[in-house]
């Protein structure tokens, strides 16, 4: 038996072929996604996230932002 640890190094290795097959089957989830959504739901879904734009923008003044 091997004591030797293995530690992972938080990297990932990605091709560009693999990041234009996640935009385009992404973008094709979300097209359908809003296919059949509702009226009233994509209101609320804008309102979440106005709210949740809002509280990075008011928190990233009261302390070391990481997104600036």
């Amino acid at each position: 038996m091997s004591t030797e640890v293995s530690y992972l190094s938080g990297v990932f290795e990605i091709t560009n072929t693999s990041v234009i097959v996640f935009i385009v089957v992404s973008s094709c989830f979300l097209v359908w996604l809003y296919k059949k959504m509702s009226y009233v739901f994509i209101e609320v879904l804008v309102v979440l996230f106005a709210i949740g734009g809002g509280e990075v923008c008011t928190h990233s003044h009261k302390k070391k932002s990481y997104f600036l």
